[in-house]
């Protein structure tokens, strides 16, 4: 009875094991499915129940998926770690690297440009054209981030191929007036509106906001040169909320009105990169 028994139950243990890979399987599609469809918090879900009880081999490919979800769901630090886990656990060089790079780019996406590029200078990638540029794209990207707009133009160039004389050319005239992004200074339209309320807002562009504060602050004084001095109580601490008001409002404009313009400037660079 026992030498029937034995393989009885080997029988049952690889049924149950094929069970249970088939039963994993089906819920990793299943999550692919949602992940397709934009459903990423239910992919989420559905690719953590595997990886909860997956061994190693799986967790590098499960980790990923779940990495790519906290991506797209902007949980940054989360996609992080499981970038990690991928790293720690997979034996493929290529999957490593990629992880590598997707680590980078989750602090490039919290607009950590400085950080970034510190990792990214110290990243040694294989001498292949592909990760090269790969490399000097996201370098162009965080010097674009923190103002290094000529630092920005090489690592952009040299993320090009040689051959694409095209694309070259198209940054090149784009780049031609990158000073202009560094304009209105938030420094200077906070002095031109000490000097003279709105004047910092005509500078920024904002006209309409301009005329109010002259205005304002303009018809506040009036009234404090023709009120008996008890008046001036009253006078003086609406002028100071108001000049002082338009300072900071120059600056915030001034500072909306540059970030606009530099938004505007890396769409069309984006344009010319990625198409």
């Amino acid at each position: 009875m026992k030498y029937f028994l034995l393989p009885f139950l080997y029988f049952l243990s690889c049924s149950a094991t094929e069970g249970k890979s088939d039963n994993v399987e089906s819920i990793i599609s299943f999550g692919d499915s949602l992940f397709l469809k934009g459903n990423y918090i239910n992919a989420l879900n559905e690719y953590q129940r595997v990886y909860f009880f997956a061994g190693s081999e799986l967790k590098s490919r499960i980790g990923g998926k779940i990495a790519d979800c906290c991506l797209v769901l902007n949980e940054f630090k989360m996609a992080r770690s499981f970038y990690d886990s991928v790293i720690v656990y997979s034996n493929n060089a290529s999957q490593r690297i990629s992880c590598e790079f997707m680590k980078i780019l989750c602090f490039m996406k919290e607009n950590n440009f400085g950080y970034a590029l510190l990792k990214l200078n110290n990243f040694e990638v294989e001498d292949e054209i592909q990760l090269k540029s790969r490399k000097n794209l996201y370098q162009g990207i965080c010097c674009f981030g923190i103002g290094q707009y000529d630092s920005s133009y090489q690592h952009f160039l040299n993320s090009v191929s040689t051959a694409d004389t095209l694309r070259k050319s198209q940054l090149q005239h784009l780049f031609e007036n990158h000073n202009a992004l560094k304009r209105p200074d938030s420094h200077v339209a906070m002095m031109l509106s000490m000097i003279i309320p709105g004047t910092g807002q005509f500078y920024s562009g904002d006209v309409k906001n301009g005329l109010n504060s002259i205005l304002l602050v303009g018809g506040i004084f009036y009234l404090g040169t023709i009120v008996s001095s008890s008046g001036l109580v009253l006078i003086i601490p609406l002028f100071c909320k108001y000049y002082l008001g338009g300072i900071v409002h120059s600056k915030q404009i001034a500072e909306r009105k540059r970030e606009e313009k530099r938004n505007a400037y890396y769409t069309d660079l984006m344009e010319i990169l990625l198409k």
